[in-house]
């Protein structure tokens, strides 16, 4: 059982690739003595893609073959045919976000203090993600048989009951926008 164990990890490839790009700036100006404004920008851009990849003898690929094969005399149909199984995730991100603020602060006399501030932050943050499985693949000739599947069927499972097999890319986004508006002022002797 160890060794099965251990063969069955040697036979699995997980890869991951990040690149991540950040740009941030800001500038901070005097207007007149006690009044300042400030302002600040960043953008971030990141992508990362992840591939999961099963050989056609670990533990994971055999048994999901399996379970949608069928025995009939001394054949065996497979509905997933033999290969690798690959997973590929590709997730983008990208984020904007602004910040503007105005500080005014004076004192009066040694003892009357006015301070006042209001600002804007806004964000633009975007994800999108692509997901796509990959049955019967061919490390070296970068081929699939996913065309060989039909995903609108319902296959037999070797131990009861049935299920679809999804040969389809899935895709998803997320788009958040948030704008806050903000003011505070107070005076004391």
């Amino acid at each position: 059982r160890r060794w099965a164990k251990q063969n069955t990890v040697k036979k699995t490839n997980s890869q991951t690739r990040l690149d991540q790009y950040r740009i941030r700036t800001g500038l901070k100006f005097e207007i007149i003595k006690g009044l300042q404004l400030t302002a600040s920008y960043q953008y971030v851009i990141e992508n990362s893609k992840n591939d999961n990849s099963y050989d056609v003898n670990s533990y994971y690929t055999r048994n999901l073959i399996n379970q949608f094969s069928s025995i009939s005399g001394n054949a065996v149909k497979r509905v997933i045919p033999l290969g690798d199984h690959l997973n590929e995730n590709i997730n983008m991100f990208s984020s904007k976000t602004f910040r503007t603020q105005v500080n005014y602060n004076k004192v009066i006399d040694l003892d009357h203090d006015i301070s006042f501030i209001a600002g804007y932050e806004g964000s633009d943050i975007r994800r999108n993600t692509n997901t796509q499985v990959y049955y019967g693949y061919n490390p070296q000739t970068l081929i699939n048989a996913n065309g060989t599947i039909n995903p609108l069927n319902e296959y037999k499972y070797y131990y009861g009951s049935s299920g679809t097999i999804q040969t389809a890319p899935s895709s998803s986004a997320r788009i958040s926008i948030d704008q806050s508006f903000y003011t505070n002022a107070s005076y004391s002797y």
